[in-house]
């Protein structure tokens, strides 16, 4: 017995010594820092040259759809480049009012990825439409998508923005009933400061 543990100890020093003279593996080198984020497009720098500030005095219509009664709305909108300049944010909050007594609250996504712009849009009621388009005016910009509503429903939609002088933007949002037609939802004018 006594032989068998001076052979393991023999054995398992060995072992070690041989460990010890091996060169330690050598990791890969890792990037000391992380890459920059890309710059964005040339397309959503131009669409945010008109598009992006704060705008104070928005006024909507809306017409009767299924989406509810036709009426008047006032908000403003805050529009501004996010995520490193990757994106442009747009939040729409209207106000409440005796007209307009369940206020709208809509965000937005807009981004180019070097071939077509993007859109997402959520808002207060649970609706959500995703949209692009390839090749937009130079001072409009009209998406075609898909809008989800609260519910699971879905309908083709668009919405459309255009550039009214220096500081004024326009929308107006479309979408297609179940019998192919298209309906006019409104939109308005929101003003820059």
């Amino acid at each position: 017995m006594k032989r068998a543990i001076v052979a393991l100890f023999a054995v398992c020093s060995v072992a070690s010594l041989a460990l010890a003279e091996t060169p330690a593996a050598k990791t890969p080198a890792v990037a000391s820092v992380a890459a920059a984020p890309p710059a964005p497009s040339p397309e959503l720098k131009q669409f945010g040259k008109w598009f992006v500030g704060n705008y104070p005095t928005c006024q909507a219509n809306w017409n009767a759809s299924p989406m509810g009664p036709a009426h008047a709305a006032k908000g403003t909108a805050k529009v501004e480049w996010a995520l490193d300049g990757s994106w442009i944010m747009s939040h729409y909050t209207e106000a409440k009012s005796k007209d307009n007594p369940a206020p709208w609250h809509v965000v937005e996504m807009f981004s180019h990825d070097g071939k077509q712009f993007k859109r997402v849009g959520f808002d207060s009621f649970g609706g959500l439409m995703v949209g692009q388009v390839a090749s937009p005016d130079t001072d409009q910009i009209r998406f075609a998508g898909q809008m989800e509503m609260a519910g699971g429903e879905k309908a083709p939609a668009k919405v459309t923005f255009a550039k009214k002088g220096e500081k004024e933007t326009t929308y107006t949002f479309q979408m297609q009933a179940k019998d192919g037609q298209w309906i006019d939802l409104g939109g308005g004018v929101c003003k820059k400061k």
